[in-house]
């Protein structure tokens, strides 16, 4: 019969392109999923704060301050806070989040820097704000201030504040 041998070599070709086609696929693949991105940590939430990246003398003089209190840290970026479901995530990972500001401005009498300074904890769920100090003052007041706040609010590792 003319023609057989060109059906054969159809058959084979059309073959070859279903197998690449599917071995291309499994290519472009993952063979893991990767976890979704508001999971719950495996630590109490409740017992950690969000810090910024950085290593300031003010961030490090807080971050102290919380640490004696019994908190512990995860890093907080501001790509974090793009949308509601951000917000969400971040009440997942951290009760708090601590944002800092503080530009170095100077020397106090006794020798210690002064900064120009803005502190804010917010608490990621509600977003209220029960802490926020600026000003421009010597590192040991804006710790003390800080410390006070602290108190005052009765921020404490793993308690929800009394209102």
């Amino acid at each position: 019969m003319p023609g057989c041998p060109n059906r054969s070599r159809t058959g084979v070709g059309l073959v070859l392109i279903i197998l690449a086609a599917s071995l291309a696929g499994c290519a472009g693949s993952s063979a893991t999923k990767a976890p979704p991105t508001a999971t719950t940590p495996a630590y109490n939430a409740d017992a950690h704060v969000l810090i910024p990246q950085g290593d300031s003398t003010v961030l490090t003089t807080l971050k102290q301050r919380l640490a004696a209190r019994g908190w512990s840290f995860a890093p907080y970026t501001a790509d974090m806070t793009r949308g509601i479901d951000d917000y969400r995530a971040m009440a997942q990972r951290a009760r708090y989040r601590l944002t800092v500001q503080a530009t170095e401005i100077g020397a106090c009498d006794s020798g210690q820097s002064s900064y120009r300074y803005r502190v804010a904890l917010i608490e990621n769920a509600s977003g209220e704000v029960p802490i926020t100090l600026s000003g421009a003052d010597c590192l040991g007041v804006i710790d003390s201030g800080f410390a006070d706040a602290l108190q005052q609010h009765r921020i404490v590792a793993g308690a929800r504040p009394s209102s």
